[in-house]
């Protein structure tokens, strides 16, 4: 077809051509940069912010600077909450303050985002191996530490706050599964809810805005006592006197209440529980109350360490210590959580 054209129109058809492959060579525009901040090297502590936290702790899970930037906040927020249980607005200020309280120890944010990263995804050392590059012997002893020092972190910091209110929290228990205790076997370790070895704890939930844990106590063996026990410090067989000092009947704030369910329906001077003679206004509002402590307890089971059955420990004790470690730990991600934009109840 070529063959046909004059040497004009030839020329024209191979101008077109040459103008067609000059477009074709421009340079299809880069994505836009993304500020990388490299993983190994640790966060000083006036640069443990949000935003650097987010980045940080995607680039250790396989997110690198190139993904985090073609994807919104949003989405890396979603995908940070997804490995370590909560968001950076909550880990910063956390890590913050076990860094200022254990300056000593010199503890870096890689080995807390990797203690967080454990409790939210419960992972084998072989899995975690892999994900952040280093042996189990390094990281089991690091995990361990971090855990001593949130635990200690979450002792000072959760307690009953000056209340004006009559009813300053609810009570009540929540049960996690565990592996059987082979070394000392017992129907007392029986969990009658999930038919299963386990144990529990005492919660509680202050009615003050926002709405977050103010009270922790157990691990208790999830068949030997029941809430009202654990609440009083021993059954009523036990003189008040020769009962446990350290239980939440002692510690209540003096002149208030508690709310709670049937459960403590034998402590009416200390605990309210729903009455069917009670005005629907304070049914609903006791009802209220009661959805927080079980929105507290779904919040823990997210974190796997707890929502799936423990097993680490050597025998009866060393389980339940280091059940006690993992769930202290969970408990202050939570409250750190509940007090940085993610309350437990939308007002």
């Amino acid at each position: 077809m070529l063959q046909r054209l004059d040497g004009g129109e030839l020329k024209k058809v191979q101008q077109f051509i040459n103008g067609l492959n000059a477009t074709n060579k421009k340079k299809i525009p880069a994505p836009p940069k993304c500020e990388k901040i490299s993983p190994e090297k640790d966060l000083s502590q006036h640069a443990i912010t949000p935003s650097n936290l987010l980045s940080v702790g995607l680039q250790h899970v396989g997110f690198d600077p190139r993904r985090q930037a073609s994807a919104s906040r949003v989405l890396n927020v979603e995908r940070f909450i997804a490995f370590y249980g909560a968001p950076p607005e909550a880990l910063a200020p956390l890590f913050r303050d076990v860094r200022n309280m254990f300056k000593e120890e010199k503890v870096t944010c890689r080995d807390l985002l990797l203690t967080c990263n454990w409790l939210k995804g419960y992972d084998s050392m072989h899995v975690l191996e892999g994900r952040w590059g280093n042996c189990e012997d390094y990281m089991r002893p690091r995990i361990k530490q971090c855990q001593r020092m949130m635990q200690a972190l979450r002792r000072e910091k959760m307690k009953f706050g000056e209340s004006n209110a009559q009813v300053v929290a609810n009570v009540d228990t929540v049960s996690f599964m565990v592996q059987e205790f082979r070394q000392d076997p017992s129907s007392d370790c029986f969990d009658p809810k999930t038919k299963s070895p386990g144990v529990k704890y005492e919660t509680c939930v202050g009615t003050d805005e926002p709405g977050k844990q103010v009270w922790l106590r157990g691990p208790f063996l999830a068949g030997k006592s029941s809430d009202i026990t654990i609440f009083r410090g021993g059954d009523d067989d036990t003189a008040i006197a020769d009962r446990d000092q350290d239980a939440l009947y002692f510690q209540m704030p003096e002149g208030k209440h508690f709310a709670g369910d049937t459960s403590y329906v034998g402590e009416p001077e200390r605990v309210i529980v729903t009455m069917p003679e009670m005005d629907k206004r304070d049914i609903k509002w006791l009802g209220r109350l009661k959805a927080r402590g079980e929105t507290l307890h779904s919040r823990l089971k997210n974190f796997r360490v707890l929502g799936t059955r423990f097993r680490h420990g050597n025998g009866t004790k060393d389980k339940l210590k280091l059940h006690q470690m993992a769930t202290e730990s969970v408990c202050l991600i939570v409250l750190y959580d509940c007090e940085n934009g993610r309350p437990l109840f939308e007002q």
